[in-house]
């Protein structure tokens, strides 16, 4: 049950990245941002496991996850930023990449579809999606700026 909550509302979340964004993406970083979406709120994922879960190597998996940053989806912690890529812009090997942590960058208008669950995980989700929407909605009277 949880796992189909949890496709519903990476489906719903897509379509509205898709709207944000106005792009489309190759179909790995589809299968990299279900699994960095599921990861964000847990404090690291290893690109092994990233990997893994997504059926890609390490390599792709990093492609992912910088592309994913590329379009303004996600942001990498400021480590994996620095680790990903060296100042001249070449990619450095994935063994010297330990993790990566995820926050979602863009701001998601998920209507509620599910019945409350208190026990469920995705309530969370949901109202974090939620706190984001209203971090990016311009109130009626802005504050006036010195």
């Amino acid at each position: 049950m949880v796992a189909t909550e949890i496709r519903a509302l990476l489906l719903r979340m897509r379509i509205h990245i898709a709207d944000a964004t106005a792009q489309t993406r190759p179909a790995h970083l589809d299968q990299t941002a279900d699994t960095l979406l599921l990861a964000c709120g847990r404090t690291e994922r290893t690109l092994t496991d990233l990997a893994t879960e997504t059926g890609q190597t390490t390599d792709t998996a990093l492609d992912g996850a910088l592309d994913l940053q590329a379009h303004g989806l996600i942001t990498l912690s400021a480590d994996a930023r620095l680790i990903g890529t060296t100042p001249a812009g070449d990619r450095l090997r994935h063994e010297r990449i330990t993790a990566i942590t995820a926050v979602l960058a863009a701001p998601y208008d998920v209507p509620p579809a599910l019945p409350p669950d208190p026990r469920s995980p995705l309530q969370e989700i949901d109202r974090a999606l939620h706190a984001i929407d209203r971090l990016h909605t311009p109130t009626e009277n802005p504050p006036e700026t010195p």
